[in-house]
């Protein structure tokens, strides 16, 4: 929450445990850390505080993973799609010099079996 603010309500009310960090109110409990002496406080720190790093994509990669409410976070497939992802994945490829560069295409849409299709004629 310090970093991604605070959760939606309807999401608080589905939690178990709403009763050990929330109040009636959705106010959520203020923990302070024995050793840092810190107030972990909802959307006190941004994520760039938190990451010290200059590249947008990466920040933009990590803020939507973090997403609290997982109705509105990245899937697998919407990470893997990625600018930041996609760009990473190419570069190490292309360094490597022993590369297949089917792997930096699209794979083509496997042929679905057909009704009658039996799995002995695939193979």
């Amino acid at each position: 929450m310090e970093l991604c603010g605070m959760p939606p309500e309807s999401m608080i009310d589905k939690s178990r445990k709403k009763d050990y960090y929330f109040d009636t109110d959705y106010s959520p409990f203020l923990i302070e850390d024995e050793q840092l002496g810190i107030l972990r406080i909802p959307s006190s720190r941004t994520l760039k505080e938190a990451i010290p790093s200059e590249e947008k994509e990466f920040l933009d990669f990590v803020g939507k993973c973090l997403e609290i409410d997982p109705e509105t976070r990245f899937s697998a497939s919407e990470a893997i799609e990625h600018p930041w992802v996609k760009s990473g994945f190419k570069d190490k490829l292309l360094k490597n010099k022993a590369f297949d560069s089917r792997l930096i295409e699209k794979p083509k849409q496997a042929k679905r079996m057909g009704e009658h299709e039996s799995i002995e004629k695939v193979y």
